[in-house]
């Protein structure tokens, strides 16, 4: 929706404008879980979510515009564009690629941080788990930041530098085990490099097709939130049987990969830098 109101100059600060919201939200609910979960089980949690949700509605209704619509296909005509879209347009499949290989890792490690500090040498519960998550809203705040270095450097260069800051992040959270400095940067470089590659892989693909901002948002979080199912399973057999090292190596390895899918998918000089 912010993609759709915004300039295409500015496009890349708004949209990080809003998903800074999101992440932010995202990690420090983690926090409020983890005491409200500790204190009062887990269906205090969801019922607390449910009641929360109630005035997000009310705003919501009252305070967004009116959206205006870009098209007038029909919802199934909608579904089936999906596909071309997706086959005729390589920065939205790069996008997409990418972003999913970077949410495996942001979810390999969020999933397996409380088992990392209950099980490890830190014995710590989930309320302390939950309490990483305001270090990790310090570096979602990366998104904004990241949103307008896509908007005045390129969207591509912005991811490139994501994925090395991802992968560098892993390297931090090798020492883990050993080290609360060392868990506490990771998780802060963790974020910014996420956060940063979220926004600036969304900025490159929405470019595309300024009318099929809706489709082409569908495509990229469907791929995102499909990396980060696959990158949770994978990750938590990893734990059971090869411990935190098993993690770092895992999302180290997933770095590289989007790292070789970006740079084999640099456009030709004759295209257009996203």
């Amino acid at each position: 929706f912010a993609a759709v109101m915004s300039q295409p100059h500015e496009r890349g600060r708004n949209v990080g404008t809003v998903v800074s919201g999101i992440m932010v939200g995202i990690l420090l609910g983690r926090t409020i879980a983890g005491v409200v979960g500790e204190a009062y089980g887990w269906r205090a949690v969801y019922a607390m979510e449910a009641a929360f949700m109630i005035p997000v509605w009310i705003g919501a209704a009252r305070l967004l515009p009116q959206g205006v619509p870009s098209t007038n296909l029909s919802y199934p005509r909608l579904l089936a564009s999906l596909w071309p879209l997706m086959r005729d347009n390589s920065p939205i499949r790069q996008s997409m690629m990418v972003q999913a290989l970077l949410w495996a890792c942001f979810n390999a490690f969020w999933v397996n941080l409380a088992a990392l500090l209950a099980h490890g040498p830190w014995q710590l519960g989930s309320a302390w788990a939950g309490g990483f998550g305001i270090i990790g809203a310090a570096g979602a705040l990366a998104a904004s930041l990241g949103g307008r270095a896509s908007d005045r450097l390129g969207s591509r260069k912005v991811i490139g530098a994501s994925i090395g800051i991802v992968t560098l992040a892993f390297l931090l959270l090798a020492g883990a085990e050993t080290s609360i400095i060392l868990l506490v940067l990771g998780v802060i470089v963790l974020d910014i490099g996420v956060q940063s590659g979220l926004v600036s892989n969304q900025t490159r693909a929405f470019a595309v097709d300024p009318k099929a901002q809706g489709r082409i948002n569908s495509l990229y979080m469907t791929a995102t939130f499909f990396g980060g199912a696959v990158g949770a399973t994978i990750s938590g057999w990893l734990m059971a049987r090869l411990g935190w090292m098993g993690i770092v190596e895992f999302g180290v390895m997933l770095g590289v990969i989007a790292g070789v899918v970006h740079w084999t998918s640099a456009p030709r000089q004759t295209e257009e830098l996203a």
